[in-house]
């Protein structure tokens, strides 16, 4: 900040300059805040961890409609929402090596990318803008390989034959389940007879139904594991019967 004072006396005027400085604050977070992906209709929470390794200051938050002239005091907003996104803190002071947790919530109604754009405010006069943004997907899950053979794209396999056995034989088949997602997603078989109504949280008799995490597609289609985003999935037949009980 520069300015001056005159100083009058009886052998005339002269200037004194009035000069200070402020060191601005320099944060850490990154121009593009990326939520990352989210099934529509699910929700999802991301902190970014905002530290000032400049000069001390005040933040504010604000959309850009409500930038410069708010239609809200701050006091009364506790949250920044626009869809599909709701940050907290809306304000704060940062002094030299101090951080704070800026809380982003993406909650898609719609499928498809969402971006947002963030005003920050500081009392220095400084303003800066940032972008938010968030992908929303739906569940992508198909069967990729039966014993060892490949399916195509779009083959949809509805059943998975066992050849007839006599009593105390058994037999196994392996599937493998491809995840085309960017996310992780959690799984649970439940083995029931054909025809059977499908009631959420009940289990098999004989076994319970193997619970886990379907990993995210990398592109390897013929991978099986974490690293190719397929699962391989064993399924024995169900114990038999006891005659006596029959």
């Amino acid at each position: 900040y520069e300015d001056f004072v005159t100083v009058k006396t009886e052998g005339g005027d002269f200037p004194v300059r009035v000069w200070a400085h402020r060191p601005p604050p320099v944060l850490s977070i990154p121009s593009i805040l990326d939520i990352g992906a989210c099934l529509v209709g699910d929700a999802k929470s991301t902190t970014f961890r905002c530290r000032n390794t400049g000069g001390r200051g005040k933040f504010r938050l604000l959309s850009p409609e409500d930038y410069p002239e708010p239609r809200t005091a701050q006091r009364n907003l506790v949250s920044l929402r626009m869809e599909p996104f709701n940050v907290t803190p809306t304000e704060f002071s940062l002094g030299p090596g101090e951080e704070v947790a800026l809380n982003i919530d993406y909650v898609p109604l719609f499928l498809g990318e969402h971006r947002a754009a963030l005003v920050m405010v500081c009392d220095n006069c400084q303003v800066a803008t940032y972008e938010i943004k968030g992908l929303s997907e739906e569940v992508t899950l198909r069967v990729s390989e039966t014993n060892g053979g490949v399916l195509l794209e779009g083959t949809l396999l509805r059943q998975l034959h066992f050849p007839s056995l006599s009593i105390g034989a058994s037999e196994e088949q392996t599937m493998s389940l491809r995840n085309g997602t960017s996310l992780d997603l959690r799984f649970r078989w439940d083995i029931r007879p054909e025809n059977t109504a499908v009631v959420i949280g009940a289990s098999h008799p004989h076994r319970p139904p193997p619970r886990g995490e379907l990993s995210n597609q990398h592109g390897d289609d013929s991978g099986v594991g974490p690293s190719g985003g397929d699962e391989l999935l064993s399924l024995p037949p169900p114990p038999p019967s006891n005659p006596g009980n029959s």
